[in-house]
């Protein structure tokens, strides 16, 4: 993840239930999330995810905590694959239908 300040923060899991597992997602993104809030550094620019060496989309659970976090994250730009080649979207492109319109939250705290 590239932040908005030109920061770099990774984060990683041993298996993908830890990145879809709401619970377990909590636990293992607590320190990276209090490390940006420390910095004031909660907004990301650009996002790519790679599963088993190939680019990926993010699991849903982790694009919404990256949205609870800060929401001008729905503009957080995700490169992912396409059916012939490498593309860009908003993250908010990658959410749910309805997902914007019913975003009534703004920097909640997870």
């Amino acid at each position: 993840m590239l932040s908005a300040k030109e920061s770099i923060y990774t984060a990683h899991f041993s298996t993908i239930n830890e990145a879809v597992n709401v619970n377990l997602l909590d636990s293992n993104l607590k320190s990276l999330v209090n490390d940006m809030k420390s910095k004031d550094d909660t907004e990301i620019k650009r996002l790519v995810c790679f599963l088993g060496g190939e680019i990926d989309l993010p699991a849903y659970a982790f694009r919404d905590k990256l949205c609870r976090i800060n929401s001008a994250n729905l503009n957080t730009q995700i490169l992912i694959r396409g059916v012939d080649n490498l593309i860009v979207k908003p993250l908010s492109a990658t959410m749910a239908k309805g997902y914007n319109e019913s975003f009534s939250f703004v920097n909640t705290i997870i």
